[in-house]
């Protein structure tokens, strides 16, 4: 779809840095977002298209308000089959792909045949380049790069498992579920988005899938922040594969020495710490000696 077939062919071409390498390739168009806080949902990068727009269904169905049309703006739009729609309207959201957080707007469509989708429009603005052989496209002009999934291709997600309250310039521990994964494995919780604007990071977190799962969220802001049941926090990354790698090739694991109290070649002498103290703070070294480093060599 397009409002300027020539302005649309100019923007293709400067957008597109190679051509999908196959035809299968083509249909690896897509990206996940995540808008005002809900998702991951899947757009497509439309280069056919100017405009960005949403399915009027796909809006309602996840209560994003639709704005009335404003007297600049296109009423009506050219879809592929070169027919005629009419825009219902507009969606303004709040939109985080990758680190980056952006204000987007949605003109509102009838039967789309995508939920979202971005057009040449959203890729000026923004300095997009798509590069198909590498299946990725970069915003302002290389800052941050973003894969390119195929359809129903989504990273699974860890939410929260309830509704809780995060005090000002305080960090809570919190209860996450995770979308659509069963796999008993490894997991790496890492955040969507630590420079969002409400002040909530989340720090990256190993667990187990199949063991209660939680993690540290932290509350940057002088003022109490609620997060609701289901809000999506974080992704989810498994790590088995990296774990199998290291532990299939042994020669190439350095363990860390083992040090011992007598390798300090310390004495304690403080008159304040008891003997008993003494004799726990050397057990303590012994029992976790591989954790120190005694020169910056071992380090």
């Amino acid at each position: 779809m397009g409002e300027n077939s020539k302005l649309s062919i100019f923007l293709n071409m400067k957008n597109v840095l190679t051509p999908p390498p196959n035809k299968n390739d083509r249909n690896c168009n897509n990206i996940n977002v995540i808008l005002n806080g809900k998702g991951p949902f899947q757009c497509v990068i439309d280069t056919g298209a100017y405009r960005s727009c949403i399915d009027m269904n796909f809006a309602k169905l996840n209560g994003f308000n639709i704005h009335k049309l404003g007297p600049g703006d296109n009423n009506f739009f050219t879809i592929a089959d070169k027919s005629m729609v009419r825009a219902e309207g507009i969606v303004k959201q709040v939109m985080s792909l990758g680190k980056l957080t952006l204000k987007q707007e949605f003109h509102v469509l009838q039967n789309l045949s995508a939920d979202l989708l971005l057009g040449n429009e959203f890729m000026q603005e923004n300095e997009v380049k798509i590069d198909y052989r590498n299946f990725s496209l970069t915003i302002h002009n290389g800052f941050e790069e973003i894969p390119l999934v195929h359809r129903g291709e989504k990273p699974t997600m860890a939410i929260l498992k309830e509704t809780t309250t995060i005090p000002p310039n305080s960090q809570k521990i919190v209860s996450v579920i995770f979308q659509n994964h069963n796999n008993d494995q490894v997991l790496l919780i890492e955040p969507i988005d630590n420079n969002n604007p409400t002040g909530i990071k989340v720090a990256r977190t190993l667990v187990r899938s199949y063991l209660q799962k939680k993690c540290p969220v932290w509350n940057d802001s002088d003022k109490p922040i609620t997060l609701t049941r289901h809000t999506p926090i974080a992704i989810v990354s498994p790590i088995d594969d990296i774990v199998d790698i290291i532990s299939e090739d042994k020669e190439t694991v350095l363990y860390p020495k083992k040090h011992t109290f007598s390798d300090l070649k310390k004495k304690l002498s403080n008159n304040r710490i008891t003997q008993k103290q003494c004799v726990k703070f050397e057990q303590l070294i012994n029992d976790y000696g591989d954790v120190f480093a005694l020169d910056n060599s071992e380090i």
